[in-house]
C-alpha cells in the first residue's frame, strides 16, 4: 500500500521526491516513538512503583484475605466486596510440579476487574527451557481484565527473547509500538504499527550484529503486507546511524501534510477507526465486563454446597464461556449483543438462586 503511493510520487515527481517522503516518513515514526515513550515511563519509572510500594510496604494492621476465584486477594473492596482501587492477587498454580509458582497481579481494580494501572508476572508456564533466567511481565495499563492501553510486556514464548513496548487491545499488540528481538546473530528493532502482533502497513527496522554494529544495508523503512505475509524494505539508512543523527528530528516535531495524507489513509482508516481501537468500544466493553464480573462472583459464592447441582454448573459454565467470548470481542455490534445475554443471564440466576436458597 505505501509502496504504491511512493511510486505515484515518483512519477509525478522524481526519485529525490520519494527520498525525501520516505527520510519524513522515518522521521515521524521516530517522533511517534519518542512521544509514547515519555508515556510509557511515567508508567514505569512513577506510576506503577507507586503502587508497588503501597502494596509491599509492611501494614500496621494485616489486611483481610478474599477468596476470589482461583486467586487470593488482599486490597481494597467496594460494597459488594469485589476488588475495587489497589490491591493484590495471588493465583493458584497452574503446574502440579510447581505448586508454589503463582502469578500475582499488583495494581488497581474497578469492581472486580483488573483496570488501571498494574503488572501481571508470569510465574507459570514459564519457557524455563529457552530462558531459564527471563521471568515474563506485563506492566501498563489495563481494561476489563485485559491488556488495553500502553504497556510494557516482557515475552519469553520463543526461541528467542523479546519485548515489546507499546500499544495494546484485548490483551493483544495492536496499535504503534516497538518490538524488540534478541538472538545469536544480533538483534532486530520494529518501530511501528502492529495487528494481532504482527508488524503491519509500515514501520522501520534496525538491525545490529552480534557486536551491537547496525547493519545499515538491511535498516530502514520497511513496509509489511499481512496478506501475503511480506515484508520489502523500502528505503535503507543512508549511513549506520541514520535512526539518531540530524536527519531525523524530532524537536519541535510536526508532521507535513504529505506525511499526514499517507497516515491516515494507511494508518488511521486501518487501525485507529476500528471499534477495537476507539474510547467508545473500550468503555461500553469495561461497562459490560463489569457487569458480568457482578454475575459471576455472586454465582460462584454458592460453589461449595451446589458444585454437583447440575442446573448450577451447567449455568456456571455457560458464564465462564461467555466470559471468553466475550474478552475475544472486537466489535461493537457484539457487545450490544453480549449485553442482551448477560441481561437474560441474571435473570435466569435469579431463578436458580431461589431453588439454591430453599
Amino acid at each position: 500500500m505505501l509502496s504504491v503511493l511512493l511510486d505515484k510520487i515518483k512519477d509525478q515527481n522524481n526519485e529525490d521526491a520519494v527520498t525525501g517522503v520516505c527520510i519524513l516518513l522515518m522521521n515521524d515514526i521516530k517522533n511517534c516513538y519518542e512521544t509514547q515513550q515519555k508515556k510509557i515511563n511515567k508508567i514505569r519509572k512513577i506510576d506503577y512503583p507507586k503502587i508497588e510500594k503501597e502494596r509491599l510496604k509492611k501494614k500496621k494492621v494485616p489486611e483481610e484475605a478474599l477468596i476470589f476465584f482461583n486467586s487470593v486477594y488482599t486490597g481494597s473492596t467496594n460494597k459488594k466486596k469485589l476488588p475495587d482501587g489497589k490491591g493484590t492477587l495471588v493465583f493458584d498454580s497452574r503446574d502440579k510440579d510447581y505448586p508454589k509458582e503463582n502469578d500475582i497481579y499488583i495494581g488497581e481494580f474497578e469492581n472486580g476487574t483488573k483496570t488501571g494501572i498494574g503488572q501481571y508476572t508470569y510465574w507459570n508456564d514459564r519457557n524455563i527451557a529457552k530462558h531459564p533466567f527471563l521471568i515474563p511481565y506485563y506492566m501498563g495499563e489495563w481494561s476489563g481484565d485485559q491488556y488495553y492501553g500502553v504497556g510494557i510486556k516482557i515475552i519469553d514464548s520463543f526461541d528467542d527473547r523479546a519485548s515489546y513496548e507499546g500499544e495494546f487491545a484485548n490483551n493483544t499488540i495492536f496499535g504503534f509500538g516497538k518490538y524488540h528481538m534478541n538472538n545469536q546473530k544480533g538483534s532486530t528493532d520494529i518501530y511501528g504499527y502492529f495487528i494481532d502482533g504482527q508488524a503491519s502497513y509500515y514501520g522501520v527496522e534496525i538491525h545490529k550484529d552480534n557486536n551491537g554494529k547496525i547493519i545499515k544495508e538491511r535498516s530502514g523503512l520497511t513496509e509489511y503486507n499481512l496478506e501475503k505475509k511480506t515484508r520489502t524494505l523500502l528505503f535503507s539508512f543512508p549511513w549506520e546511524d541514520t535512526w539518531n543523527e540530524k536527519i531525523l528530528n524530532t524537536k519541535n516535531y510536526k508532521r507535513k501534510e504529505i506525511i499526514q495524507e499517507i497516515y491516515n489513509a494507511i494508518i488511521d482508516k486501518n487501525i485507529y477507526q476500528i471499534d477495537l481501537m476507539t474510547n467508545k468500544f473500550k468503555k461500553s466493553k469495561l461497562l459490560i465486563k463489569k457487569k458480568h464480573m457482578e454475575l459471576m462472583f455472586s454465582a460462584n459464592s454458592f460453589w461449595d454446597k451446589n458444585h454437583e447441582n447440575d442446573e448450577y454448573t451447567d449455568f456456571i459454565n455457560t458464564q465462564s464461556e461467555l466470559m471468553h467470548k466475550l474478552n475475544s470481542s472486537f466489535k461493537n455490534s457484539e457487545l450490544d449483543n453480549f449485553k442482551e445475554e448477560i441481561d437474560e443471564s441474571t435473570k435466569i440466576f435469579t431463578s436458580i438462586k431461589k431453588k439454591l436458597n430453599k
